[in-house]
């Protein structure tokens, strides 16, 4: 709707991202159909979302005082040398992969969804996220073999 949005307000994950809501009305129609108000808010020049997660690093995000807009989402940074990476080759670093793995490709462990993931990696088109930092670099280097034995529990990304 475009009302300010307090505090305290409703959200929702998709995609990696927080979408915060003015009332509760919002949310349901956002969750039936994400992709529509993410379109409407890129064509308006809007940002309606913050990605979760420094988009370099794949790290969830502590502080959010480095940030970029673009396609409708603020992306923040762990760095100023990550934001400058981010700038100069936004397109590369600001996909957002269609699947996601919930379920960490390394553990094992299930994750409640992409808010509660310590981090994540991309990987032929599926995003996998990850329960503690100790499994990117275990998946780094090993991707095929970990997304050969996770492939069971891939899913089209879904609201949260």
């Amino acid at each position: 709707m475009g009302n300010p949005i307090g505090d305290n307000a409703e959200s929702v994950t998709y995609k990696g991202a927080k979408y915060s809501f003015c009332c509760p009305g919002c949310h349901d129609p956002f969750a039936k159909s994400p992709e529509t108000y993410i379109r409407k808010a890129v064509s308006n020049r809007k940002t309606i979302g913050e990605f979760l997660f420094d988009p370099i690093t794949g790290k969830r995000i502590q502080t959010k005082s480095l940030s970029s807009d673009l396609k409708g989402l603020r992306f923040y940074f762990s760095s100023n040398k990550n934001k400058r990476t981010f700038d100069l080759s936004p397109a590369k670093y600001a996909t957002i992969p269609s699947k996601e793995n919930l379920t960490c490709a390394v553990m094992g462990s299930k994750i409640e969804n992409p808010s509660k993931a310590d981090s994540y990696a991309d990987y032929q088109g599926v995003r996998y996220y990850f329960c503690c930092s100790a499994c990117p670099p275990k998946f780094k280097g090993n991707e095929a073999s970990y997304a050969k034995s996770s492939a069971k529990t891939l899913k089209a990304a879904k609201v949260f």
